[in-house]
């Protein structure tokens, strides 16, 4: 019908992140929930921007699969900060079996995607994998994950994530996966989500949904969208990694979803569907201003979709 038609059209486009750290040059990654979009056949003048409400130029537009990631923002750099703690054993066996999925899936389409590692528990942080190509090197360090002490510094464990030798021309994605919430660390929330706003980093959290009243609220409510693409109303807990995602334009799955085998399946098509856009930014450079870039997409087969992100 056309209410469906127009109910499908309105959701299609997500932007995963935005990019300022070459500015006045600014990377958006947005992804296109749609047969073209997945197809990797839109073009540049299917894509406007407007940054704080004013129309910017695109200047070129790239799907982020390619069969040599030759081009400018075609690849991939993608961290998991895993959480090794006892609470995880049943989680880390299907984390690693089907982080192992995404990494060979991803590697076997031709993108040029490097993997790191981080795992947290009691009190200690690991790099267990710096950024590799070498998906066998990448799926050795998944097999030495154990599950260790309580202490969930998970904050800080993202400090480490964010910090890797990120490639400059790379979609930066950080996938964080706990079934708990952080323990106070270093580092609060607000700081990693500064840091991942001001690196251009895409943040996938699969965490517990502390929405509904079970954690203890700091201040507000945000708005989250959950892997069924419903949207929740959840409490804006400090310790809360589905508010951390509401507020950096990442994403959510909830942890304890009865088809959680199936999370990293939905992420990997996630970000084989994504473009990089590109524009000059025309506002003056002005100090700790957060800015809200649209990317609004004219699909010709779904009709025309935007979302929001910041930098």
């Amino acid at each position: 019908s056309d209410t469906d038609y127009y109910t499908l059209a309105a959701n299609f486009v997500e932007v995963t992140g935005v990019d300022g750290t070459n500015f006045s040059t600014i990377k958006s990654f947005v992804n296109v929930d749609t047969a073209a979009g997945q197809n990797g056949t839109l073009t540049q003048s299917d894509f406007t921007v407007t940054e704080n409400g004013v129309q910017q130029s695109v200047t070129s537009v790239s799907a982020v699969g390619s069969s040599n990631g030759s081009g400018a923002g075609t690849a991939t750099d993608l961290v998991f900060t895993i959480d090794a703690t006892g609470s995880m054993g049943d989680e880390i066996n299907t984390v690693r079996r089907e982080a192992k999925n995404l990494s060979s899936r991803l590697s076997n389409s031709g993108r040029d995607v490097r993997f790191g590692l981080v795992t947290f528990s009691n009190n200690r942080i690991q790099v267990q994998q710096n950024l590799t190509r070498n998906v066998s090197e990448f799926e050795r360090s998944l097999d030495n994950v154990g599950d260790g002490g309580g202490t969930e510094y998970n904050y800080d464990a993202l400090d480490t994530a964010l910090g890797m030798n990120y490639r400059s021309n790379a979609q930066k994605v950080v996938i964080d996966i706990t079934d708990e919430d952080a323990n106070r660390g270093s580092k609060t929330q607000q700081d990693i989500s500064q840091e991942i706003q001001q690196r251009g980093i895409s943040y996938i959290a699969v965490s517990p949904d502390f929405g509904h009243g079970a954690a203890t609220t700091t201040s507000g409510t945000a708005t989250v969208t959950d892997e069924s693409g419903a949207t929740i109303s959840s409490t804006a807990e400090e310790l809360d990694k589905a508010v951390l995602a509401s507020k950096t334009g990442g994403q959510w799955y909830d942890i304890a979803s009865p088809d959680f085998s199936n999370v990293l399946t939905n992420i990997t098509g996630s970000l084989s569907s994504t473009y990089v856009v590109k524009h000059e930014s025309t506002i003056p450079r002005a100090n700790a201003t957060n800015r809200t870039v649209e990317v609004t997409v004219d699909d010709p087969n779904a009709g025309v979709s935007s979302d929001t992100g910041q930098y």
